[in-house]
């Protein structure tokens, strides 16, 4: 009913003019349900009278996918101009032929004035003679993808700013050339906090250098001066426990400021993978625990091989052994360990 008058002046035309235009039209069926409908009119000669011979095909099926295609392209474009990330749609030659609002308030530059430029106007070479856009298309064109670059960019008043760059190729039909996708997100300020946490982790290590250097020394000079003291003093008892047991806190702390120095060191220059015997430095780690432990006997077996292993650090792997027969050591209150 709702297009009726349309349809009928249709045919009328159709029935003045002879012509056969095809059109798109809706009936409504038996049960009362709207039909999509394409009909082929032709005008021919019924009881002596001209009238329309009309051949009519049910498109309701590609009316309903059209209009899916429709509302799906609509909800993509709403997401494309209202997407925080940057989109670029490129050329194979790197030429910019599409952005988004996020791109344009990325680069400081209207729509009007981006497109047609090239990308690489807007990518800084790090070094001479390399052009990362450049560099980036021909990655794409080979079938690959390019995901989380970290890069610079020019903004529109030649600030330099900071992006993780992605891009892969655009499936396209076979009537148009291939297009390239290319997004960018700032990430200035995270880049902007990560350096002043470097120099803040530089600044604060350096600090735990010196200090750690200083309280061993410090460490050392009184257990000399308490050694010295216990030896040469004839001391009551009480005294002499007193000053075994400051040692040993001493001792104690000393451990605790060596492993800090090694865990600083390791975090300075990670470890290389090499291979080395384990049971040399788990033979070290027995001495020098034992040196700690004089009114304990410290029996301690292991079916470690005298073999190489590899491993990472080796030149640390005897503090690993140390430590834990150590805290065995302390934790165990008998005069004799085992372990």
């Amino acid at each position: 009913p709702q297009t009726r008058r349309k349809d009928s002046d249709l045919f009328e035309k159709i029935l003045a003019s002879e012509t056969t235009p095809q059109f798109p039209t809706r009936l409504i069926s038996k049960n009362g349900q709207i039909v999509h409908v394409e009909i082929k009119p032709t005008v021919v000669t019924f009881d002596g009278a001209p009238a329309v011979l009309a051949c009519i095909r049910n498109i309701s099926t590609q009316v309903e996918l059209e209009t899916a295609v429709t509302e799906l392209e609509n909800r993509f474009a709403t997401l494309y101009d209202m997407s925080p990330v940057a989109y670029f749609m490129l050329t194979k030659n790197g030429a910019i032929e599409q952005v988004n609002a996020a791109a344009e308030e990325l680069l400081g530059q209207e729509a009007e004035e981006l497109i047609g430029k090239p990308i690489s106007l807007f990518l800084p070479e790090p070094k001479p003679g390399y052009d990362p856009a450049a560099e980036i298309v021909r990655e794409v064109l080979r079938g690959k993808s390019v995901k989380g670059l970290e890069m610079e960019m020019f903004r529109g008043n030649e600030k330099r700013i900071w992006i993780s760059a992605s891009s892969r190729a655009l499936e396209s039909g076979s009537d148009r050339p291939v297009s390239i996708g290319f997004t960018a997100v700032d990430i200035t300020h995270r880049r902007s906090m990560e350096q002043k946490l470097r120099a803040e982790s530089d600044r604060a290590n350096l600090y735990m250098e010196v200090m750690t250097s200083e309280l061993n020394m410090t460490n050392q000079n009184v257990l000399f001066a308490l050694e010295d003291l216990s030896i040469s003093l004839d001391l009551p008892e009480r005294l002499q426990v007193l000053l075994s047991e400051t040692s040993w806190s001493l001792r104690n702390a000393a451990r605790m400021i060596a492993n800090m120095g090694v865990l600083m060191s390791l975090h300075h220059e990670p470890p290389l993978k090499s291979k080395t015997k384990l049971l040399p430095h788990f033979n070290k780690a027995i001495r020098e625990a034992t040196r700690d432990f004089e009114w304990k006997t410290l029996e301690v077996k292991s079916n470690i091989s005298d073999i190489s292993f590899e491993v990472n650090g080796h030149a640390f792997m005897w503090y690993i052994f140390f430590n834990i027969i150590h805290f065995s050591g302390r934790s165990d209150p008998s005069d004799k360990v085992k372990m």
